[in-house]
């Protein structure tokens, strides 16, 4: 019973510590895409970015960027958790389950 817990917690550790790194690369790369287009544009073009494209930097890409990470660093630490609650031992009372 005891090994069950146990594996089930390392099982679900490295699934979410997976996830979080594929989210990571997969929506980084995503991320990239739209903001260094722009960014090599500002580079490159001394007129700098549109206004509509600053206006969109501003107001929320950033907060939904920093969002994504957050969630890409929280999986993993969900995963850890998990796993820390599963090797603890489970007691009811003053015996061991």
């Amino acid at each position: 019973m005891a090994f069950q817990v146990f594996g089930r917690g390392f099982i679900i550790m490295i699934v979410l510590m997976s996830l979080g790194i594929l989210m990571s690369f997969a929506g980084g790369t995503i991320i990239d895409l739209f903001t260094m287009g722009h960014t090599g544009d500002l580079i490159t073009n001394s007129s700098g970015v549109t206004p509509s494209w600053k206006a969109v930097q501003n107001n929320t890409m950033w907060w939904f960027i920093n969002l994504y990470y957050g969630l890409c660093y929280l999986l993993p630490l969900l995963g850890i958790a998990v796993f820390i609650q599963s090797i603890l031992p489970v007691t009811t009372g003053d015996r061991y389950v």
